[in-house]
């Protein structure tokens, strides 16, 4: 997703869209708790990366229309690839000062570390491939101007021919989908308003549910290790997805309880710097009581979906209140002027 809104941009923002992020920045916190616990994760990982590309896309739409190609590529560079970049610095600083204290200095490691951070499994990988969907699209929509809807399949198959060990090109694969969904989701009024009627609430929410007992059971989400070569497999990944998001934009439509609403939409506006910050907090600082890792899944689940939302609402008044009140910060780590 453009998970960065501009100030000038904020009274005309759609408030859904940002409460649909906040939701999904809880579910990315929650599921990278909940690693081994594969019931939940898998239920969420049905949904949580679905929602930022197709958000992505739909907002991508308007931004577009309002810049001309200079101005937009620039303005992603500094508002999704330098956040990357540097978030990516802080992240082998910070692993190669953890093995510094752990095994002493080794050149090695600190190789190792920015192998690991920046190429094989980087840590902010959504940002690095949002950046490059930005790319890619353009190029997409200019192909689709000669020879039609047809370009986005070609685009898609180019890019499943990526390695899927480097730079997570496995999971742009599966997401670069849901991006175009998003994007021409933007164009139709009419279906958005369809979507979020309120006699669809219940129906889309039995489907997702549906979907995901029998995913859980039988299947798995949208993510790198599904093989592309098991086409039922990964058809109805997509299908469960498309539920999933389709039910979370209904719902966050439907949801006007003000204490609900608030945490989400400032979750939603501060989802980039949540999704960067957040790492730090739940693999090295967590804090997970004894009694908790030996019960059973449930319990684990609600103690990470309040643990989870503990750590969102502190990384948001800490980067409210302090961090973007810092110049510095606001450019290199927000994107934000």
């Amino acid at each position: 997703m453009d998970i960065i809104i501009s100030k000038t941009q904020v009274k005309n923002r759609d408030i859904s869209l940002d409460k649909l992020k906040g939701l999904a920045i809880i579910l990315v916190v929650i599921g990278h708790l909940l690693w081994n616990n594969n019931t939940y994760t898998s239920v969420i990982y049905s949904v949580h990366m679905p929602i930022f590309f197709f958000v992505s896309g739909y907002l991508d739409n308007s931004s577009r229309k309002k810049h001309k190609s200079n101005v937009y590529f620039s303005s992603k560079f500094k508002r999704i690839m330098l956040p990357f970049l540097c978030w990516t610095l802080v992240a082998i600083g910070f692993n190669s000062l953890i093995s510094l204290l752990h095994n002493g200095f080794s050149f090695y490691n600190i190789l190792q570390n920015i192998k690991q951070c920046f190429i094989l499994s980087p840590s902010l990988w959504y940002l690095l491939i949002l950046f490059l969907t930005y790319l890619i699209f353009s190029f997409d929509l200019f192909l689709k101007s000669k020879i039609g809807i047809i370009s986005h399949f070609i685009i898609w198959f180019l890019i499943i021919l990526l390695p899927n060990k480097f730079f997570s090109f496995g999971d742009w694969a599966h997401f670069y989908p849901l991006f175009i969904l998003g994007y021409y989701f933007a164009n139709y009024k009419k279906i958005r308003k369809f979507i979020s009627k309120k006699q669809l609430c219940l129906p889309f929410l039995l489907f997702y549910i549906f979907f995901s007992v029998f995913g859980v059971l039988y299947f798995k989400p949208i993510h790198s290790n599904v093989n592309f070569n098991e086409y039922l497999m990964t058809l109805y990944a997509y299908i469960w997805a498309i539920t999933g998001v389709a039910t979370m934009y209904n719902l966050m439509n439907r949801t006007a309880n003000r204490l609900i609403e608030k945490p989400l939409i400032l979750f939603g506006e501060f989802s980039l710097d949540i999704y960067c910050i957040h790492m730090f907090l739940v693999r090295d600082f967590v804090f997970i009581p004894k009694f908790i890792l030996q019960s059973n899944a449930l319990i684990e689940a609600i103690y990470a979906t309040i643990y989870g939302i503990g750590v969102c609402f502190i990384i948001a008044f800490l980067v409210k209140n302090f961090l973007r009140k810092i110049f510095l910060y606001r450019i290199l780590f927000s994107g934000v002027k």
